[in-house]
């Protein structure tokens, strides 16, 4: 049970009864399968086992996402063969199996209660709802490659987005005849669209580069990181109005395209806006993903992806800049777990911010570091 209530602007404590994952078994049997394709042949492994194996060679990931998508893909196509008008007689119903089915389902008699026949149509319907099940499992394994990859989101954001929005448009197909699978497909895909904005956002706004950008006096650094920065907005801009056919997520798309092609600079306070309602948007994904019965590990899966994305927000403020104040913050938790890329950038504002007031906080926390 939930200990206290959400705040919807803390991502950090946005489901507190989700705090301990599952154990391994468990994540790694509702996590599903991985096709790997051999020449002619189709291999069958743990998805959750390959991710565990991975490691941080380029290469490797490039491969593993490659994998991923092929292995969604497929599954995908032979659940879409599987589905379609004669989806129940293809399992065996007969016109008056459906009626039977559709009848238990309108007048849920008691499980003591069922005759021969209804317990036969379960049977059946089970079988159906296990040919289904990649569109829990593949919603819960891109919530795991937004969670893995969400330093290198931008690269791959084409491949999940594009599989995100497959899974998406097979969910429609179920949406009378299994709520479940229609609600995790529609709910799922939203949260994890906005979890890959955010996650885009974060590695923006958040960065070293970002706040050096922001904050150092020189004009062509600042130019530089501003050319970067756009080309990254507009790519995930991009990336959202191809490959997705979501009306909110192409909404997300054209607005990020808008803030990458203003005249000059980025313009902070719209991207801080859109940063607030994409999270506002996966906090309420996230509550609907919970109470759907039977999508535990998909909501146990967004809920750590959600978890795992720093929360940059409060270093955007109304005037068009950064906070000055929140992104030295930001760099100092960074730098005092040693990370070389923060202590690098406080010693560059230490030395020739754009502002006294910045410069000396900079040397105060660098200062406070070696203590």
């Amino acid at each position: 049970m939930r200990k206290k209530p959400l705040n919807p602007n803390c991502m950090a404590v946005i489901m507190e009864n989700f705090k301990h994952y599952v154990n391994e078994s468990v994540q790694a049997q509702d996590l599903g399968p991985l096709y790997i394709f051999e020449n002619d042949n189709i291999r069958e492994i743990s998805f959750y086992d390959r991710l565990n194996i991975l490691t941080e060679s380029e290469d490797d990931i490039a491969i593993f996402v490659e994998q991923w998508e092929k292995s969604a893909n497929y599954q995908l196509q032979q659940l879409n063969e599987a589905e379609g008008d004669d989806y129940f007689r293809e399992l065996g119903l007969s016109d008056e199996d459906i009626a039977i089915y559709q009848d238990m389902r309108q007048n849920p008699p008691a499980t003591a209660n069922m005759t021969p026949e209804q317990r036969r149509v379960i049977g059946l319907v089970g079988k159906a709802q296990k040919i289904s099940s990649p569109i829990l499992y593949l919603s819960a394994q891109a919530f795991m490659m937004i969670d893995k990859f969400k330093d290198k989101i931008i690269k791959y954001a084409g491949t999940i987005v594009g599989i995100i929005n497959k899974i998406q448009t097979m969910a429609e197909k179920f949406k009378e005849k299994q709520p479940t699978l229609y609600k995790v497909g529609v709910f799922g895909g939203k949260v994890a669209i906005a979890l890959v904005v955010v996650a885009a956002i974060s590695n923006i706004a958040g960065s070293g580069e970002a706040m050096a950008g922001e904050l150092t006096a020189g004009a062509q650094q600042q130019s530089e990181w501003t050319i970067a920065n756009k080309e990254q907005l507009t790519t995930m801009g991009q990336v959202l109005v191809q490959k997705s056919s979501s009306p909110d997520s192409i909404e997300i798309g054209k607005k990020m395209l808008e803030i990458a092609a203003g005249d000059v600079n980025v313009n902070w306070s719209d991207l801080g806006e859109l940063d607030m309602k994409v999270r506002e948007m996966a906090v309420a994904g996230v509550r609907a993903l919970e109470k759907i019965e039977g999508a535990q590990a998909v909501a146990e899966a967004a809920t750590k992806a959600v978890e795992n994305i720093p929360d940059t927000s409060q270093m955007f403020r109304g005037t068009g800049a950064m906070n000055t104040e929140s992104a030295l913050q930001a760099l100092k938790a960074a730098a005092a777990t040693g990370d070389p890329e923060s202590i690098q950038t406080l010693q560059q504002l230490a030395k020739g911010a754009n502002t006294p007031e910045a410069q000396k906080m900079a040397a105060e926390i660098l200062q406070g570091l070696k203590k």
